[in-house]
C-alpha cells in the first residue's frame, strides 16, 4: 500500500495500542482510507477476480487444496513460523519506544507476502506454467 494508507494504518494502530479512546472518533476515517487504498493500490478487486477465474479453470475443491497443502507441508510450516515471528515481535519484543512506523509496516508487509505464498501453495499456482501457456 502507498504511504498515505500506511500512515492511516499506523495512526489506527496508535489509537488502539496506546488505548487513546479520546481519539476513537478518528477510527472510521482511518478504516475508510485503508479500504479505499486496498481497492485502488492493492487492486483487491482484480486479485479476487483473478483467483475466481483461476479456480474456474483449475480444480480448487477442498480436497485438492488439502492435497496441495499436504504436498507443501514444509513450506507451509515455514509460512506459519513467519506469521508466529510477527506475532512474537508485536507481542513480546517491547523496547522503551513503541515499534517505529517502518518496523510496524515491515512486519505487515511480511504477513502479506506470506499470505500470498500460502494461497499459491494451496492452489498449486505455478506462474511459469501460466506464462508458458499464454505465450504459445
Amino acid at each position: 500500500m502507498g504511504p498515505e494508507s500506511q500512515e492511516m494504518g499506523y495512526l489506527l494502530y496508535m489509537v488502539f495500542s496506546k488505548e487513546s479512546w479520546v481519539r476513537l472518533y478518528e477510527v472510521p476515517g482511518y478504516v475508510y482510507e485503508i479500504y479505499l487504498s486496498a481497492f485502488d493500490e492493492c487492486q483487491l478487486e482484480e486479485t479476487v477476480y483473478d483467483l475466481a477465474e483461476f479456480c474456474d479453470i483449475n480444480d480448487c475443491s477442498p480436497k485438492k487444496i488439502l492435497n496441495n497443502e499436504i504436498a507443501a507441508i514444509f513450506k507451509i510450516t515455514g509460512i506459519l513460523n513467519a506469521f508466529a515471528a510477527v506475532v512474537y515481535e508485536r507481542t513480546y519484543v517491547k523496547s522503551e519506544l513503541e515499534l517505529s512506523k517502518d518496523v510496524h509496516f515491515d512486519l505487515w508487509q511480511e504477513v502479506g507476502k506470506n499470505l500470498g505464498r500460502l494461497i499459491r501453495y494451496s492452489t498449486n499456482f505455478n506462474v511459469t506454467e501460466i506464462w508458458s501457456h499464454e505465450n504459445l
